[in-house]
């Protein structure tokens, strides 16, 4: 067996379907490589393919208006994107996909996806529940955004990121993820020197800390730039069930935030 083919099994949307299968759509798919900042889809490009994230980061982002790009998800390894567009019906991507970090990404032709959406229930409830999965997330931030206060939404996506994208041990979880502070602020839903004091006050009250980038005198990998790499930031959650009871709590976190949590 193959290490795509294996990799293809492993994604939650096709396990559990006949290996034969899978191995039709794995004839089918095509491999590709992008450097950390290009675009993989455009938003209201002509759809094409499922991607699925093999290896690297990427961020979903939607542009407004006013020219203004927001960061709405995160993808990991293992990742679907561009799903949402085959339940349309003028089939255009509905969001960009930019990698964050170096990426490979398997693609599916839709007209295979549409094959396999017709001969395997299975895979139709699954690609469905994904979408769904996506849905539920996306308006639980909304939810987050109408009701809760700034420090608390940081709060919610520090957690999520945790979940999603970092490595727990005991209490603590290092967000793996490289952020900027305008992609927390987007995925918040506030701005960025709001962002910048939130995360200053959670790391003084003991619930983060960050362990900062190096001097890249000849330009670091992920992100091109040749001096303090912003990028290479990874967040440190100290104790995330004290984060989690901040973010849960009733306090009024517009003021001040909940007492400094016990660090072990």
């Amino acid at each position: 067996m193959s290490d795509r083919l294996a990799f293809l099994q492993s994604i939650p949307i096709l396990a559990d379907m006949p290996i034969e299968e899978i191995a039709q759509l794995e004839s089918q798919v095509s491999e590709r490589k992008y450097k950390s900042g290009v675009e993989i889809f455009s938003e209201g490009g002509e759809a094409f393919a499922i991607g699925v994230i093999l290896r690297g980061r990427a961020k979903v982002v939607k542009h407004s208006a006013l020219g203004r790009d927001i960061t709405v998800a995160i993808l990991k390894p293992g990742d679907i994107f561009g799903e949402v567009c085959l339940f349309l019906a003028d089939r255009i991507y509905t969001s960009s996909v930019i990698a964050i970090t170096p990426i490979t990404a398997l693609f599916i032709p839709h007209s295979q996806v549409v094959e396999a959406l017709n001969e395997s229930p299975l895979f139709a409830k699954r690609l469905i529940a994904a979408v769904s999965r996506r849905l539920c997330y996306t308006q639980e931030m909304l939810r987050f955004l109408v009701t809760e206060a700034v420090d608390k939404r940081i709060a919610h996506l520090l957690i999520y990121l945790a979940k999603t994208t970092g490595v727990q041990s005991n209490d603590r979880a290092l967000i793996t993820t490289p952020l900027t502070r305008h992609e927390i602020a987007d995925l918040a839903g506030t701005t960025v020197e709001t962002t910048i004091r939130v995360l200053s006050r959670l790391t003084k009250a003991g619930y983060i800390c960050t362990i900062h980038g190096k001097l890249v005198p000849k330009g670091c990998r992920l992100c091109g730039i040749d001096s303090y790499c912003h990028r290479c930031n990874k967040i440190v959650i100290m104790h995330l069930s004290a984060l989690k009871s901040f973010a849960e709590d009733s306090c009024d976190s517009n003021q001040q935030l909940c007492p400094q949590p016990s660090i072990v």
